[in-house]
């Protein structure tokens, strides 16, 4: 059994690692409460040349991939067929309670990579989409600042989004866009995304 510590204020209190078998792949996968997936040693049963032969499975702790929206990901093996399972769920669905039956799980430090049981709740949607600094997170993404240039390309303002130097200059939000991404004047005037 293995030890991990965990911070809690100024003390380091040590936290036992548990494992639990993975519903739906009893006797082939667990989950440790530290967010760790592990395939569990057996003996196969397959068929060389229409032979049946016994293969010993060795267990070994899964490798994680990390998903494009910073999730972490395992593929899980059952009868040939492959699944990938998001890891946060595996350990929300095997140590935090869910009496509500609520849909979604939230990472509370808003860190995609520590998917420890006591750093996972479950939740709403809503909630999940405004916890933290999710709502700013989803607003900067969509909020990039712009330049207003001559047609020569001298530089006349910055604007903090599309939207904002539309208002302030009477240019819509598509000319804008346009000017942008295809170089086009707009009423005299080009626009560049400024990188940050």
């Amino acid at each position: 059994m293995s030890m991990c510590s965990m911070e809690q204020g100024t003390k380091t209190t040590p936290a036992v690692e548990v494992w639990k078998d993975i519903e739906g792949y009893e006797g082939l996968y667990q989950v440790s409460n530290l967010g760790l997936v592990r395939s569990l040693e057996r003996i196969e049963e397959n068929l060389r040349k229409g032979k049946p032969y016994n293969r010993l499975h060795r267990g070994r702790t899964l490798k994680p991939i990390k998903h494009i929206t910073g999730y972490y990901l395992v593929t899980l093996n059952k009868g040939g067929e492959h699944h990938s399972m998001r890891l946060h769920r595996l350990v929300a669905q095997a140590f935090v309670p869910n009496p509500d039956n609520l849909p979604e799980v939230n990472h509370k430090d808003e860190n995609k990579a520590n998917n420890r049981a006591d750093n996972l709740e479950w939740c709403d949607g809503s909630y999940n989409t405004n916890y933290g600094t999710g709502k700013y997170r989803k607003t900067s993404k969509r909020m990039r600042k712009v330049e207003q240039l001559t047609a020569d390309g001298q530089h006349i303002a910055y604007f903090d989004a599309v939207r904002i130097a539309s208002r302030a200059t009477g240019c819509s939000v598509g000319h804008i866009q346009e000017s942008i991404k295809k170089g086009w004047l707009t009423h005299g005037y080009r626009w560049r995304y400024v990188e940050p």
